[in-house]
């Protein structure tokens, strides 16, 4: 009686171990070019920035299994292109003022952030 008790509370335990085994949500980390220190960064009027995502824990495609959106300042409109790679957003800074650069992971109904880049474009 005592070995069938062990072997089920032990399969009970092994059981229960791999329920808690959860998989890491995803994350996404963006970087700027010129580099942002303490999460800010100040360019001129001309000047490219380029945001570039680095996310992890995210297996498989963007727009089959997992969206992502760019966030950024209405000052950036319409100078900014994706065509480098999913994670690569670029562009010349053509007025002055404030944005703030994220990026958001959408997967299994769940939105995830980045951090955020401050972007200050002077003349």
């Amino acid at each position: 009686m005592k070995k069938v008790v062990l072997i089920f509370i032990g399969i009970i335990l092994l059981i229960s171990s791999f329920a808690c085994a959860a998989t890491p949500a995803p994350s996404l980390t963006i970087v700027s070019t010129p580099p942002a220190h303490n999460g800010k960064v100040a360019i001129k009027v001309g000047n490219t920035i380029t945001i570039t995502g680095k996310p992890l824990n995210l297996p498989g495609k963007v727009g089959v299994d997992y969206s992502r959106a760019f966030f950024f300042g209405h000052i950036f409109d319409g100078s900014l292109t994706n065509d480098k790679g999913d994670w690569e957003l670029t562009g010349p800074a053509k007025k002055e003022g404030v944005s703030n650069f994220h990026i958001e992971i959408i997967k299994d109904g769940k939105t995830y952030n980045s951090n955020i880049i401050e972007v200050t474009v002077r003349k």
